[in-house]
């Protein structure tokens, strides 16, 4: 029983946490109209699962509109669907790392460059909370090429879902 409740109090706040997220999406939708890729706002850039699906059920007819409630269950879904595969995801490639300690230099090199060159740009001076820790944007990630390479490279190795069964139906 007791395993039970803890379930059911992990369930509550996961439900809690979509629920926040999900207002602060849609009210950034709302504020702002159709939400779209180039919009430079980190709130409204639209690049989360969450703003797609907002974006996407916006723009669908009134009869294959989504309710609130059923979008809250399909961000839990995926919550819980990508939670393991994130979770081995990451384990791997530290894993993979530590193995190539040689790799984990070169990556650790590249990743305090970025931060070095994010901390003297003029976004860093708005997005400075004071407390000394950097958090990178999207856009510094997603152009560091050792860190795309060495997590390809792992997810070739460890594919996520390493079989695919299919079976002939006719």
């Amino acid at each position: 029983m007791k395993d039970f409740r803890e379930l059911r109090r992990i369930v509550e706040v996961t439900d809690s946490a979509s629920r926040t997220i999900f207002q602060e999406k849609k009210a950034a939708l709302d504020r702002t109209g159709p939400l779209t890729s180039s919009q430079s706002s980190l709130e409204t850039r639209g690049k989360d699962i969450m703003s797609i699906m907002l974006k996407s059920n916006a723009s669908s007819s009134e009869a294959d509109r989504l309710s609130d409630a059923e979008l809250l269950g399909q961000m839990n879904v995926m919550i819980f669907a990508g939670l393991e595969t994130t979770t081995a995801a990451v384990g791997r490639t530290l894993y993979m790392l530590a193995k190539h300690p040689h790799i984990q230099e070169r990556l650790r090199a590249e990743i305090s460059d970025a931060v070095i060159a994010y901390q003297s740009s003029d976004v860093y001076s708005h997005a400075n909370d004071g407390s000394g820790s950097v958090r990178l944007s999207y856009d510094a990630l997603m152009s560091l090429p050792l860190l795309d390479a060495v997590v390809r490279e792992t997810l070739r190795l460890y594919p996520s879902l390493p079989v695919l069964s299919r079976r002939l139906v006719g």
